[in-house]
């Protein structure tokens, strides 16, 4: 019993956690996508990021995430300043936190984006 109690004890120290945080720069389309989740489906945000040596936006993606702060509405193409804190874990999963930094632009727009990808809440990481 010892010796498994010294495992564990030698396991939860060595499970470190790494976290990053990023600073980015997302489009928001005006419309949502629907996401399948361990919880069954749900409406997502269709979301692209900027590319800071490109200086363009990539391709559009589902994202079943939230941005803390962020009161969308169906019908603007939003242009956000979000930050990104990223938290892994050496033994186990890892999570991510996106929070509003700041709302560059918010413009009506009826254009329909199409996703290419989904991307989970923990794939943003």
């Amino acid at each position: 019993m010892k010796k498994l109690l010294a495992v564990l004890l030698a396991l939860s120290l060595t499970a470190c956690h790494l976290t990053s945080i990023t600073q980015l720069r997302v489009q928001v389309a005006p419309s949502t996508a629907v996401c399948q989740n361990s919880t069954g489906t749900n409406p997502c945000l269709i979301l692209r990021i900027f590319n800071d040596q490109s200086k363009t936006f990539g391709d559009w993606f589902k994202a079943d995430a939230r941005i803390e702060g962020f009161g969308y509405e169906a019908g603007y193409l939003y242009d956000l300043s979000i930050q990104r804190t990223c938290s892994q874990v050496v033994i186990g999963d890892g999570s991510s936190t996106l929070r509003l930094q700041l709302v560059n632009s918010k413009t009506p727009s009826n254009d329909i984006f199409t996703p290419t990808a989904e991307l989970s809440q923990n794939g943003i990481c």
